[in-house]
């Protein structure tokens, strides 16, 4: 599995907003009858101390109407936030003037502040669309009114009713907006390239890795240096070819959000094949020095064999065949052999071992070989050869591996293809069972590692 983030700019997503919100949000422009309550008294006319005639409550200022008018505006939208809460604040501004029918009042202006705040959590819908779940408030810093005759006359009412429809407005509009940051579209294009074949090693020999994304899920998402990062998990099929470019994977549709329980990790297969020519001269070799220093065989004395080119190739029960040409005279002359000893042994790996070994040597004879070839027979069969054998067949894989491990890391270091920018680190290296196979030993090898898939469209070469 790698990870894949997505990154929005906060900034993207203020230019969103504020294109969805309007700079005036409402007007106000209106007659209200009583704009200032009338004032009211109770009269006595007292007699001995006592009330005679009253009014009570009387109206001592009649009810004051006005013009109400003025509107209500937003500052600049702010996004900001931290960990998985993207905060959103909008603040808004109130000014209203308030004129009397009688003359009374002259124009008085109130003005307000507010701010409205959400806090945003986002989450992805099947078909790759964000979804928001918005959590909106307000409070006023500054109520607006005004004062007159000693009395406060506020205008939060109107206000606060106007605040409610705009953030029930918010609340629908916002997830459906963020649909226009093309996230899905990202989403897609990423996927599509990451059907893909890389190549690891141009030459000595060609190394590809075709990698076939199989799962995407989506892990979250983050606030961090002025972007939102939306974290998505894509696993994949990674084959590794040794020669040939394969051909390209055959790309699939954008699969909808996988469930949980992505392994975070990577596997790379390296396969590496020791030739049959390649060990055929290497084992060539350890024989002509084992021809020079002679094998004693019993009853006939030390013999110094010559031999031709030997011949491996793969044969059943994870076998190896061994064709030995020989030519061997004995110490004094009396009797001479030529011919070819073929031979079957075991091929084999510890567990978790790059060190290839060969055991079980069983020698395969005609029962009518002649006198010449027993001989050679003989001498194959002796423990000093067995040795010398299994000593010059056993292959150590290790240095092959250690370089094409080397050659993946520098070729996945740091990797553009198409719109996505790959970084791998890679870890352990274990190795699988040998395989005799007909173009030579085959040793499975995977190297785990982790990967960071970034979307950078524009940036391919």
């Amino acid at each position: 599995m790698a990870r894949l983030p997505v990154r929005i700019k906060l900034a993207d997503l203020e230019k969103l907003a504020e294109k969805s919100v309007p700079q005036s949000l409402w007007t106000i422009d209106r007659n209200e009858p009583k704009c200032v309550p009338a004032q009211r008294a109770t009269l006595c006319i007292k007699k001995n101390g006592k009330c005679v005639f009253g009014l009570d409550r009387t109206k001592v200022t009649p009810d004051i109407a006005c013009h109400i008018s003025g509107a209500v505006t937003r500052g600049p939208l702010r996004l900001g936030g931290a960990g998985d809460v993207l905060q959103f604040t909008m603040p808004v501004s109130a000014r209203v003037n308030a004129r009397d029918v009688g003359n009374v009042l002259k124009g008085e202006t109130a003005t307000g502040s507010a701010d409205i705040q959400a806090q945003i959590r986002l989450g992805i819908g099947p078909d790759w669309q964000p979804t928001g779940r918005i959590a909106l408030d307000y409070g006023w810093r500054e109520p607006p009114g005004i004062d007159f005759l000693g009395k406060r006359i506020t205008f939060t009412g109107t206000a606060d009713r106007k605040l409610a429809t705009l953030i029930a407005r918010l609340e629908r509009d916002l997830p459906q907006k963020a649909a226009e940051l093309g996230v899905r579209e990202a989403i897609a294009a990423a996927w599509a390239d990451g059907f893909t074949v890389v190549n690891v090693n141009r030459r000595n020999p060609p190394v590809w890795i075709r990698v076939s994304p199989r799962r995407l899920g989506f892990l979250g998402y983050r606030i961090a240096g002025g972007e939102v990062i939306l974290d998505l998990g894509i696993e994949a099929l990674t084959e590794t070819f040794v020669g040939p470019r394969p051909a390209d994977p055959l790309p699939t549709p954008l699969p909808p959000p996988g469930a949980s329980g992505f392994d975070p990790g990577l596997n790379f297969e390296l396969p590496v094949t020791g030739d049959w020519h390649v060990l055929e001269a290497v084992l060539a070799k350890a024989l002509r020095k084992l021809g020079k220093k002679g094998i004693a065989v019993p009853g006939l004395g030390r013999i110094h064999p010559r031999f031709g080119q030997p011949t491996l190739y793969a044969t059943a029960g994870n076998r190896v065949a061994l064709g030995l040409p020989i030519q061997a005279t004995t110490p004094r002359a009396w009797a001479s052999a030529e011919g070819t000893v073929w031979l079957t042994a075991r091929a084999a790996n510890a567990v978790n071992s790059p060190l290839v070994t060969f055991d079980d040597l069983k020698v395969t004879a005609a029962p009518d070989a002649d006198a010449g070839l027993r001989t050679l027979i003989t001498l194959v069969e002796t423990a000093e050869m067995q040795a010398a054998l299994g000593e010059a067949m056993k292959q150590d894989f290790s240095g092959d591996l250690n370089k094409l491990r080397g050659k993946l890391e520098r070729a996945l270091a740091d990797k553009q293809v198409g719109e996505l920018r790959i970084q791998v680190q890679l870890g352990e290296m274990r190795h699988g069972r040998v395989l005799p196979l007909g173009q030579g030993l085959f040793l499975p090898a995977t190297v785990t590692g982790t990967a960071t898939l970034r979307y950078a469209p524009g940036r391919s070469r």
